[in-house]
């Protein structure tokens, strides 16, 4: 996984990232899972920055879990 300062310093959210990586996994591209994510409140954040940054740091999370293990299972 990449290293991310913005991981540091954002609590890291477990229940946004599982969201995130479902809508991502379900197909989604990054564009349309964010488009969900607001329209149907499912973070339940108020802040639009935190929002955001929360959805940001769960992208790069699933994406970066998802280059490692299509880079194992290449092996």
């Amino acid at each position: 996984m990449e290293y991310s300062a913005g991981m540091v310093s954002q609590v890291f959210a477990l229940d946004e990232t599982r969201k995130t990586a479902e809508l991502l996994s379900q197909g989604m591209s990054k564009d349309e899972a964010w488009v969900k994510i607001q329209s149907e409140n499912l973070y339940q954040i108020r802040n639009p920055v935190r929002l955001g940054r929360t959805f940001d740091i769960s992208a790069i999370v699933w994406i970066s879990f998802r280059k490692m293990q299509l880079r194992c299972c290449r092996k």
